[in-house]
């Protein structure tokens, strides 16, 4: 069996978390470093007073089974993206 470690990770948007998370489900002591005010990274919503946008990431592709897991134990958190939608 692995020495459990206490591991600091440095950023939490999408690799940040998803790393933190099996490192956690590995038995190991995560500690998530953020600089911003919320996690996300380049998938975050920032807010504007003409509401929420997305600044970052405008999609990606699930191509990991266990990070299409992952995203279904949020419901909502993700919508599926179509490049010919305007809002």
């Amino acid at each position: 069996m692995t020495q459990s470690r206490h591991i600091a990770v440095i950023g939490a948007g999408i690799a940040g978390l998803a790393c933190a998370r099996t490192l956690a489900q590995a038995g190991h002591v995560v500690t998530v470093f953020e600089k911003s005010w919320r996690p996300g990274g380049r998938m975050a919503t920032r807010a504007s007073p003409f509401g929420g946008f997305d600044h970052g990431a405008q999609y990606f592709t699930v191509r990991d089974d266990r990070f299409a897991l992952a995203l279904q134990t949020v419901p909502g958190l993700c919508k599926p993206w179509s490049a010919n939608t305007v809002r």
